[in-house]
């Protein structure tokens, strides 16, 4: 018998979406990718970035491994945080589907200087379940400007 409550729809994505935010500024790329699930997409204004949690995984770190100042974790000489706010959750229960809009911000913190604001835009997101878990079907970032 499961004793864990039963977390409603719309509780369960907002703390998939905070997850997200989460994983992805702490660096940890494996938890964070496994949010897609084997065909969840990744895009970025209009484009697929990666699809399934393998190749999410792989171009996330290729991409930190590349920059010049990559992301290791909450603390370091540079950190991101990932702010989401005005969510907008719509659930279909009996499909077992549901999407999501939001805006986001992304902060980075470069040691020895203020924290700075460098871009923001629009998620707009669709989940499924599966096996009793929300994922992610496509998270896609809309850029709306970026100046780092």
């Amino acid at each position: 018998m499961d004793t864990q409550p039963t977390i409603p729809a719309h509780e369960a994505i907002r703390n998939l979406l905070a997850t997200y935010s989460y994983l992805l500024d702490s660096a940890d790329y494996p938890r964070w990718s496994a949010l897609f699930g084997e065909d969840g997409t990744l895009e970025v204004n209009g484009e697929v970035w990666a699809r399934g949690e393998k190749e999410v995984f792989r171009k996330q770190s290729d991409y930190m491994a590349a920059s010049p100042k990559p992301v290791k974790g909450f603390s370091g000489d540079f950190i991101y945080r990932h702010l989401t706010t005005n969510i907008h959750i719509t659930v279909d229960e009996q499909a077992g589907t549901a999407e999501a809009q939001a805006f986001f911000f992304v902060m980075h913190v470069d040691k020895g200087t203020p924290a700075a604001i460098r871009g923001g835009g629009r998620y707009h997101d669709k989940f499924a379940k599966v096996s009793g878990v929300w994922r992610f079907v496509a998270k896609r970032l809309v850029y709306d400007w970026y100046d780092a």
